[in-house]
């Protein structure tokens, strides 16, 4: 069975085949070297079913870059934006949408909006997944 570690290693593996993105599975101390993801597990629904037990969840991965030029910050998060694309975060996660055999599917995945707050820009991805338990 998959843990949430699991699934956040899965998840993190998938992300570091964009060239360039560090890639954290937890909210590091700091945020020195950019661009970099955070993956951060949002939400977990356990569930029932005739043919077992599963759950479903979401994980937020927050995209952070340097906004020391917005337009600059603006047009490197369009890359990771995009849905298709060497820096596309969206088309990475796709790329194996098991996430290394550590979830059934990933079922969803959003873009929640861009913020500048100096001097940093943020994206934030939600993903939704399902795995069920035996």
């Amino acid at each position: 069975m998959s843990t949430l570690a699991d699934i956040s290693a899965g998840l993190a593996t998938r992300l570091r085949t964009i060239a360039g993105l560090r890639v954290y599975q937890h909210e590091p101390d700091n945020l020195n070297d950019l661009p970099c993801a955070v993956i951060m597990p949002e939400k977990i629904n356990y569930i029932m079913a005739a043919g077992g037990t599963g759950f479903e969840g979401t994980f937020r991965i927050a995209l952070f870059t340097n906004s020391g030029v917005r337009e600059d910050a603006y047009t490197l998060l369009e890359s990771y934006i995009a849905p298709s694309g060497a820096s596309s975060v969206r088309a990475a996660v796709y790329g194996d949408g098991t996430l290394g055999a550590t979830v059934d599917a990933v079922i969803a995945f959003s873009i929640e909006g861009v913020r500048f707050v100096n001097p940093l820009a943020r994206c934030d991805f939600m993903l939704q997944f399902v795995k069920g338990v035996a």
